[in-house]
Formats: structure tokens, sequence, C-alpha cells
């Protein structure tokens, strides 16, 4: 059901944990939005994800590309990161087939994403920083689980 878990990491490897739980709990065509300040754990998050979806090769930001795609054992992944775009004006259309109902994706900076792209999230994660490695996640569920 639609709810809010939050939680106190106090490393990676905690933070990791609760990317494979959320994992666990997505299907084909979710969205999962993340934000939060640089360095705060994102891509962390996304990599223990994907690994837990099955995906076997290196699990990389996309900051400097935009979108990598991965495969994973049951379907298909997309991570984007949208810190670069800063809101632009981007035609929303040239990232249609980065959320498809085909594959889960996994959205870095997701308020920076183009006017007008329109995408409903299945989860937002929020990562705050707390000091030293400590973060606090909060996940946000928009549908059931």
């Amino acid at each position: 059901m639609p709810g809010t878990d939050r939680r106190l990491t106090e490393g990676p490897e905690a933070t990791e944990a609760v990317a494979a739980e959320v994992a666990r709990q997505l299907s084909p065509g979710d969205i999962v939005f993340l934000s939060g300040e640089v360095g705060t754990g994102k891509t962390t998050f996304v990599r223990a994800a994907c690994r837990e979806l099955g995906v076997r090769g290196p699990v990389t930001s996309p900051s400097f590309t935009l979108a990598r795609r991965y495969q994973g054992e049951r379907y298909p992944i997309s991570h984007l990161d949208f810190q670069r775009i800063g809101g632009g004006e981007e035609d929303p259309a040239l990232f249609d087939s980065e959320a498809g109902p085909e594959r889960v994706t996994f959205v870095e900076w997701s308020s920076e994403a183009p006017s007008g792209i329109g995408w409903v999230p299945a989860c937002e994660v929020s990562f705050t920083h707390e000091g030293g490695d400590a973060r606090q996640l909060t996940v946000e569920w928009h549908r059931d689980r």
C-alpha cells in the first residue's frame, strides 16, 4: 500500500540494504525518483537496486551521458540523471524510451527533468546528509506494493 518509510543509514552498506528492499518491490513500468544533494548516495542506491534486479556488469553514474541502460535478470533498467539539464526545455519525447512499460527506470535529480515530461513515480526516495556517513532516507510509495 502507499506510504512513507524513513530510515537512518550509517554507511553505504545500509543504504544498499534499503535499495535492495525497494528493488524487490518494483515491477516493469515503475519509475523511481531520487533526490538529494551531491554525495548523499543516490548512485550507490541505484547500483544496489540494479544488483538486486540482476544486473551483473558495472553500474555507473549517468551524469555526463544523461542515461544508461542495463539488462536485469527479468527486464531492462534505465538510469537517468537530470542534474545537468537543469529543468531545461529539451523535448520530453527524447526520453520516452527510457520509461517504458517493459522496464524499471531510476531518475536522479528528478526535479530537474525537462518540463512536460509527465512521468509519475511509483516511488520517491530522498536523501539527506546527517553528518559523516549517516544519511536519512525517506522512501515514499505512491502505489500499492
